[in-house]
């Protein structure tokens, strides 16, 4: 499958899950006086390497989607470490902020008896004083199959009010134990933002 429409697969596919899970709209909420800017400043890591990875940015600022071609830990050595940082730069209207709401991630992984596998994301906004650290998926082998994993945020985390601010995302993949051991982000990422007022 081409990465594009690989991209477009993950876009319309997390889209549509995180669509069916928010609640009904209330016509009472006043929308946005303007809609968010999203931009991609920085994508870097082992496991992201210059011209290996696509980031599709919605235009309304309302997710990120991502695909790599190479962030994959394999063992020998042991243990094997990859990682992947985004920099994304947000800008909202005066009287606005932005926070980032869920995130789903998925791929593949091949493990032996007595491997294993793991994979973390933390979220760091620039100029904050927390960042949100998570472990998204463990396993241990024998097990070969396809993973995934959910962040779900159910306080608002983000941006200061309005004006621009960084979200720095770090992904890692590691894999340990004898032989070949494999854990890969091959289906993508998927964030999804919600904007508030102050």
């Amino acid at each position: 499958m081409k990465k594009t429409t690989k991209l477009l697969a993950a876009a319309t596919a997390g889209a549509g899950l995180w669509v069916a899970a928010l609640p009904a709209p209330s016509f009472a909420e006043e929308k946005p006086k303007a809609e968010p800017q999203i931009e991609v400043v920085g994508v870097s890591g082992s496991g992201c390497k210059k011209d290996t990875t696509q980031v599709v940015v919605d235009p309304n600022g309302g997710w990120v989607t991502a695909i790599y071609d190479t962030f994959t830990a394999n063992t020998p050595p042991k243990p094997a470490l990859k990682a992947c940082t985004l920099v994304l730069r947000v800008t909202t209207a005066s009287g606005y902020r932005i926070g980032m709401r869920q995130a789903a991630f998925s791929g593949d992984a091949m493990l032996r008896p007595g491997g294993s596998a793991e994979f973390k994301a933390k979220y760091f906004w620039q100029g904050g004083s927390h960042t949100e650290e998570r472990v998204g998926w463990q396993h241990d082998g024998s097990y070969e199959g396809s993973w995934s994993a959910t962040h779900e945020l159910k306080d608002f985390w983000g941006s200061r009010c309005e004006g621009q601010d960084q979200l720095i995302i770090t992904q890692s993949l590691k894999a340990q134990g004898s032989g070949h051991n494999s854990v890969g982000m091959n289906y993508g990422t998927f964030w999804n933002f919600v904007t508030e007022a102050c």
